[in-house]
């Protein structure tokens, strides 16, 4: 039978017989293209990740030193107790807003919803020091507990994404959002600076004190009511797949039936291999960053303010650095042979490790480090770490250069890749928004564990020891996407004929078992 002709293949005419119509390379080509990506949706959604984004990044960075000045008798464990809230807000809402988006594929309320419970957080973050002294943690609590749910609805994005996105498009699209997602690394800590140079004093008192902690309040709020326009300017889906739904008699089959057909058109294998490299790179990178800043109290000899600008400087550098590989390997896909998300994903782990292992205080290169007494206040805690006699100076710069580089190439590469492979292995699935809602739950769990553990395992292995390990995780994921890359391959191409089949059947009526692939 000859080929389609190309007028014919999406035209609304229905004079030539679907029947007699095989679908070649080209036709797939015609079909992808038909799928047009909605960039306005995509450029607005991504606008509004970058906007909703920056409200965390901000006030976590001077959360500790405002709960200080609000209360005395604040802890370290209260503290924590603060982030955990935030990632119970954050499951809640993660949870029920798939579910929501799932079923009636809607997006706009959930992100409007998101919003609003920021701004309601900023606000109790704001006026918490309106209050009696002792209530006054517990509503730095409840802030923290609602800018955490709002960040769940933020998920759903990754989910937005693929429905406005063409298969050919996909990554350029997914780096878009990914790089408004990191925008907030970046300009969250740069609200806080603006407002620096007023360290401890109070700007002014009209209600409340006005100082480096409650006027980037009122900047975020004035993001987030910026941010709450752009939901506007997103399309929402307009076909909505169902699958077909057989009657069963008792209560038993219809729960067995619909666990069956949870993971139709779903790769089990590789959706917990991505579900696995989520959470041993994600895990791998907070476990750096959580202890980044006691590392460098612990193996550098730096004074604390040096300290505290070098990771100020550092979140910035790998910030801007991040955005611009974010356009880098967007503009790279088009070399598909090098940049595959596959391929890509395990380049990213690899580099990570790297910056694990210059992390090391190895022993060969570098002098012991100093220890911490009542005539040098910087150094090593002698009486808090073991392992501080055995424990070489680490080289700061070298570490900072390429520290700085190593993340701002691993963070965008590593989340493009992994949202775009899972976002793949998910096409054609009638649960797309329910797994990408098991994805950011794990992520969350991952995140809410990590933190917690990992200050304990740094004090009692030590660094040389525990970034060791972390190398070592690294690059058995690595081992592990490299087993499956033929498994993902196979899937994908599977995928993108059956989506070929799909379309042709949407436009032409034909019955799927009666198209000749």
């Amino acid at each position: 039978m000859p080929p389609l002709e190309i007028e014919g293949f999406l035209s609304d005419e229905r004079s030539v017989n679907p029947l007699k119509r095989n679908v070649t390379s080209a036709d797939k080509r015609r079909v992808e293209a038909e799928v047009v990506t909605n960039w306005r949706s995509i450029y607005a959604v991504s606008a509004f990740y970058f906007l909703s984004s920056i409200t965390m990044h901000a006030i976590s960075a001077n959360a500790y030193p405002y709960l200080g000045r609000l209360d005395k008798n604040r802890s370290e464990a209260w503290f924590g107790m603060c982030f955990g809230a935030s990632k119970i807000g954050q499951a809640i809402t993660l949870v029920i807003g798939s579910i929501l988006t799932n079923r009636t594929q809607k997006y706009r309320l959930s992100f409007l919803f998101g919003r609003l419970l920021c701004i309601a957080g900023l606000i109790g973050y704001g006026v918490a020091g309106m209050f009696v002294v002792n209530n006054r943690k517990y509503l730095i609590l409840g802030a923290f507990f609602l800018v955490g749910a709002s960040e769940g609805t933020l998920v759903l994005i990754r989910g937005y994404g693929p429905r406005f996105s063409s298969i050919s498009d996909r990554v350029r699209a997914m780096s878009f959002i990914t790089a408004g997602g990191l925008g907030g690394i970046l300009f969250g800590p740069l609200i806080n600076l603006i407002f620096s140079f007023l360290g401890n004093e109070d700007l002014f008192h009209f209600v409340i004190d006005w100082n480096l902690f409650t006027l980037p309040c009122i900047v975020l709020i004035i993001i987030n009511i910026i941010a709450l326009l752009f939901p506007f300017f997103m399309d929402e889906p307009t076909v909505v797949h169902q699958p077909h739904i057989r009657s069963h008699s008792n209560i038993i089959d219809r729960f067995v039936h619909s666990m069956t057909s949870l993971f139709d058109h779903v790769d089990i294998p590789l959706l917990f291999v991505l579900l696995s490299v989520k959470v041993t790179s994600n895990g791998c990178i907070y476990a750096e960053l959580t202890t980044i800043v006691q590392h460098l109290a612990a193996v550098s000899n730096l004074e604390k303010p040096v300290r505290v600008l070098a990771f100020s400087g550092g979140q910035i550098f790998a910030g801007l650095l991040s955005g611009a590989f974010a356009a880098i390997y967007s503009i790279c896909m088009s070399s598909k042979r090098i940049f595959q998300p596959t391929l890509s994903l395990i380049y990213s782990l690899v580099i990570f490790s790297g910056f694990a292992l210059i992390s090391v205080p190895w022993p060969f290169a570098n002098p012991v480090i100093l220890y911490n007494n009542v005539t040098s206040p910087n150094g090593c805690e002698i009486d808090k770490f073991s392992w501080c006699e055995t424990t070489s100076l680490m080289n700061f710069w070298v570490w900072f250069v390429f520290g700085c580089i190593f993340m701002g190439i691993t963070m965008p590469i590593s989340l493009i890749s992994q949202d775009t492979l899972y976002s793949r292995i998910l096409e054609n699935s009638h649960r797309t928004d329910l797994f990408q809602g098991l994805y950011g739950l794990v992520d969350c769990i991952t995140l809410t564990i990590v933190p917690w553990k990992i200050g304990g395992l740094y004090s009692s292995l030590g660094p040389f020891t525990l970034y060791s390990i972390v190398a070592v995780i690294l690059l058995a994921t690595c081992g592990l996407v490299a087993v499956f890359i033929p498994r993902f391959k196979r899937v994908i191409e599977q995928k993108d004929t059956r989506d070929a089949r799909d379309i042709q059947w949407r436009y032409n009526n034909v019955p799927l078992e009666e198209i000749s692939m």
